[in-house]
């Protein structure tokens, strides 16, 4: 015979020790705050936009997908605003693909995933001083080859990778 685990209901659990005592208490993930929101950038070609970022936490340069925090409700026309503001791409299609949440047992976080389309390839060099990420154009299939390597690792991008893949694999199988 096999036990399941307790769960969060259970009474087990009803006092839990705060991770977080900062933390607000809410009575659903669609409730959490917005974290920020990751942009999936495709140019006309379908390779990604992809930012190097030095990562003290992990003491390496991770490629990742472009992200802004925000303390407030994301959408698609914010995150192309911000793509010009930040990168000087202009985004000919927004849309908001879903979110997910980095953290769903403990933190009450969210990030939405907005994908952008774009026309423009020519990329800025990086910031003043080449203190800013480097960007570039990646494929599909250079993506599964930095995720092998380990140069693309974060956590962030690696769902919103996923969930942009599921969402285009549903668009090709929707009937025209």
């Amino acid at each position: 015979m096999t036990v399941d685990p307790p769960c969060a209901t259970d009474a087990a659990y009803e006092d839990p020790i705060p991770l977080w005592p900062d933390a607000v208490a809410i009575e659903s993930l669609e409730d959490a705050q917005v974290e920020g929101f990751v942009i999936v950038c495709q140019c006309e070609g379908g390779s990604l936009l992809m930012a190097r970022h030095d990562r003290l936490a992990a003491g390496v340069q991770l490629w990742e997908l472009p992200r802004a925090p925000l303390a407030f409700e994301a959408d698609a026309e914010q995150a192309a605003a911000t793509l010009l503001q930040e990168v000087g791409l202009r985004a000919t299609k927004a849309q908001l693909l879903g979110r997910f949440h980095p953290d769903a047992g403990s933190l009450p976080l969210r990030m939405d995933v907005v994908l952008l389309e774009t026309a423009d390839v020519v990329l800025p060099d990086p910031g003043r001083d080449g203190d800013g990420p480097v960007l570039d154009w990646v494929g599909e299939d250079e993506l599964d080859l930095m995720m092998m390597s380990g140069s693309l690792r974060d956590g962030v991008s690696l769902s919103a990778l996923t969930l942009w893949r599921a969402w285009r694999a549903g668009e090709d199988a929707l009937p025209a």
